[in-house]
């Protein structure tokens, strides 16, 4: 899993304890409060699916470039600067890693920000593997379900790339799940029933 920077820390930290951000998170320029530059995501991470609850997806959505289009308004890929650093040096040393990356999405109140971790890995096991060093014991109870639906997914050609994390709003992290915003409020389909094992 990705190592948080300390501006993305800050903004988990809030979400778990269920606080609104500081004013400093709030302020309208979510860009420079978090050191966020341009970013040109790779084509197979565009073109992958994505779960979209961190324990327990339900579903896999797709593709990330169809979910894009989907908002139908301007937008842009970011990276937090530091996490930009980091990504281009353990590219250098051939290693195969996680990282957070932001889309910023055009609204009528302001941008929106859908929150993804990109997922680099070729099967189910190895994003498996790196849930389990940080969960350790933890990590079968907590993954262990969506591993198997992974499984089947990839077993029938689809490909798994991101994990759409969160969503920040107003300068503010949503409580909301993300999987629950895509059915619902912004009505994009799911391509796979990961807990059915079964297309859409």
């Amino acid at each position: 899993m990705p190592r948080l920077t300390p501006p993305l820390a800050a903004l988990v930290l809030v979400l778990m304890l269920g606080l609104h951000p500081t004013a400093g998170l709030a302020s309208p320029d979510f860009r420079q409060q978090n050191d966020l530059v341009d970013f040109a995501p790779p084509a197979w991470f565009l073109e992958g699916h994505f779960v979209a609850r961190e324990v327990g997806p339900h579903y896999l959505f797709g593709s990330v470039a169809d979910f894009v289009k989907s908002l139908n308004c301007p937008t842009a890929w970011l990276i937090e600067d530091a996490e930009a650093a980091r990504q281009e040096r353990l590219a250098k040393e051939g290693k195969n890693f996680e990282y957070t990356i932001y889309l910023e999405a055009a609204g009528p109140a302001g941008p929106v920000y859908w929150v993804f971790v990109v997922l680099p890995h070729k099967n189910a096991q190895e994003w498996f593997e790196e849930r389990r060093s940080y969960h350790r014991s933890k990590a079968k109870a907590y993954y262990g379900q969506t591993q198997s639906g992974l499984e089947r997914a990839m077993a029938e050609g689809l490909t798994v790339a991101g994990e759409l994390r969160f969503l920040v709003e107003d300068g503010q992290v949503s409580l909301k799940v993300p999987e629950e915003v895509l059915m619902q409020g912004a009505k994009f389909p799911a391509r796979y029933d990961l807990r059915d094992g079964k297309r859409l």
